[in-house]
């Protein structure tokens, strides 16, 4: 029986190990679980993936952090499957320097939210505006550390320190203890770039 149960256990530890790395870019760029039930992440999903991730993760609300622009085809593909579908759609146009806390604020009050849940955070790439905002759930919700979360955020090629100074230093300012409900921006705001 011992020796039965032996491969079984090297299989669920190799498992272990492979899938975060392959969750990250299948079926969608940069996906990833952020906390099971709760919130998920990725790049900007086309209509096959929104599909398998609501029938996957459940997902009730949607939060793109690339903000609305009817103009585009992505963004109305998401719009009218989130309205078949009765997914709650939020935009928020993350990255607008006289914006940036306040965003981030939004972003976390949908997030910690239990009757959004489970929730889809994403940007185009899955990696700027959408690392800043995980790695902030991380730190602020989570009780991860500055370290942590930076080491996370540059698997899913974010860097805030190469990316945007004001990301940063509002990452280190959560880190330090600063409650996410009365951040305050910090005196310079850098605007940060797209993906």
């Amino acid at each position: 029986m011992v020796l039965l149960c032996f491969p079984l256990v090297v299989i669920i530890a190799v498992a272990a190990i492979l899938l975060p790395g392959w969750l990250r870019d299948r079926p969608l760029h940069h996906l990833g679980v952020v906390q099971e039930g709760v919130l998920y992440r990725g790049g900007q999903p086309d209509a096959e993936n929104l599909d398998a991730l609501v029938s996957t993760y459940k997902i009730k609300t949607i939060v793109n952090l690339r903000g609305a622009d009817v103009k585009e085809d992505w963004y109305r593909t998401e719009r009218d499957f989130c309205e078949r579908r009765g997914v709650r759609l939020i935009d928020l146009p993350f990255g607008k320097p006289d914006r940036i806390v306040s965003e981030l604020k939004e972003f976390l009050s949908v997030a910690t939210d239990k009757a959004n849940w489970p929730v889809f955070a994403h940007c185009e790439a899955g990696s700027v505006r959408t690392g800043y905002a995980v790695a902030s759930y991380r730190i602020a919700v989570q009780g991860w550390t500055y370290e942590q979360a930076l080491a996370e955020a540059r698997e899913f090629r974010f860097d805030p320190l190469k990316i945007n100074p004001t990301y940063d230093t509002i990452l280190r300012e959560l880190a330090g203890g600063a409650d996410w409900h009365n951040l305050k921006a910090p005196a310079t705001s850098a605007s940060a770039p797209a993906e």
